[in-house]
């Protein structure tokens, strides 16, 4: 989630427009339609091969929490952010800089936004596109992710792009909802290195890179994200620490104000 302030509450309330975070552990859940065989092959392969290097073809459950820590620039601001996930849909977000730290929740069922400055502290119980935003960003496993057992969504080879100097295969992601992104993977490594999450007219609304991949405890992550919109960049994340399986309790998922 970006902060695009911190000064009021009316300009923190827009940083609910992004999490930069909610897709570094992606997967794809997908049923290959109306493809050439040798295409159908190359996803299926792909995809394998990416579900595989998160643990989903041993253990779905192999990675069950990661815990985050880094500064996301924005501009000339820079915040320290720390972010907790734990499967299936539990998340803990936190952001500061100064006197302010704005934490948003998500306990699988229910979202808080809390925002503090200085002795001043308030708690707002998220609903409608707020609640339904954090709820996706929360999701632990992204579409890529164990493609088999999750014939609900759909994904077809559509181009081959140049990503910063990598041939990358293009795959076109549609959920339930009308979700729709374009995953951008490397063909040799079967990393993400690109998503466009488009809208309803196939526009694209905003891109995230992932750059500077790193094994932690046996799985990939990305220690750099950038956010654009319209190709400028809105947010530069880079990743300082990564804990997976930090073993994070269900309470610390509850309401922030408590």
């Amino acid at each position: 989630m970006c902060l695009a302030s911190i000064r009021t509450r009316s300009k923190l309330s827009g940083m609910c427009r992004f999490l930069s975070f909610a897709l570094l552990v992606t997967g794809l859940a997908v049923q290959v339609r109306a493809q050439a065989p040798g295409d159908a092959f190359t996803v299926q392969d792909l995809l394998q091969r990416y579900t595989e290097s998160y643990g989903g073809l041993r253990d779905a459950n192999q990675l069950s929490s990661v815990s985050m820590e880094g500064v996301q620039i924005q501009g000339e601001q820079e915040y320290v952010f720390h972010l907790h996930k734990k499967r299936p849909a539990s998340m803990r977000y936190q952001m500061e800089r100064g006197g302010t730290i704005l934490t948003s929740v998500y306990n699988g069922r229910k979202g808080w936004l809390r925002i503090k400055q200085g002795s001043e502290e308030s708690v707002e119980e998220l609903s409608g596109p707020k609640l339904e935003m954090l709820k996706k960003e929360a999701r632990f496993e992204s579409p890529l992710f164990r493609h088999l057992e999750k014939p609900q969504n759909s994904v077809k080879l559509v181009s081959r792009e140049l990503v910063e100097r990598t041939e990358a295969f293009v795959i076109r992601v549609e959920e339930p909802g009308n979700v729709v992104s374009l995953f951008y993977m490397d063909p040799q490594t079967a990393r993400i290195l690109r998503i466009d999450h488009l809208d309803e007219n196939d526009e694209v609304v905003f891109q995230t890179l992932y750059r500077d991949y790193k094994d932690v405890g046996g799985f990939p992550f990305a220690h750099e994200i950038e956010n654009r919109m319209n190709g400028k960049t809105v947010s530069l994340t880079v990743l300082e620490s990564v804990v997976v399986n930090p073993g994070l309790l269900s309470f610390y998922f509850e309401n922030p104000g408590r």
